[in-house]
This record gives C-alpha cells, structure tokens and sequence, in this order.
C-alpha cells in the first residue's frame, strides 16, 4: 500500500478537517463535563472538614 493511498483512506475514514475538528470539540466538551462532576464529587467542604476533624 502505498503513502498516498493509506493517507487518503485516513482522510475517507475521518472525513474533513472542519468534521475532525467538530468531533475532537465534542469530545473535549463531554470529557471536561465529566471531569466537573469527578471533581465536585470529591469537593472538601466544612462539614467533611469537621467529620474528619473530629476523629
């Protein structure tokens, strides 16, 4: 197989520039919305401070 054609099977397959770019932008999106609610899951807040503190 040759250079030109595995790169124009590539293009084929992720289709154009501006639908890669929209497609890695939602993805991005949907990572960092998963990453807020990790992140606010494991939030320290006062009362777990006193809970903690309290042992």
């Amino acid at each position: 197989m040759t250079l030109e054609r595995m790169i124009e099977e590539a293009r084929n397959r992720n289709g154009s520039h501006e639908a890669s770019l929209k497609a890695a932008r939602d993805r991005m999106a949907a990572t960092n919305h998963r990453l807020a609610r990790e992140f606010a899951k494991q939030e320290v807040t006062a009362t777990l401070l006193a809970k903690t503190c309290s042992l």
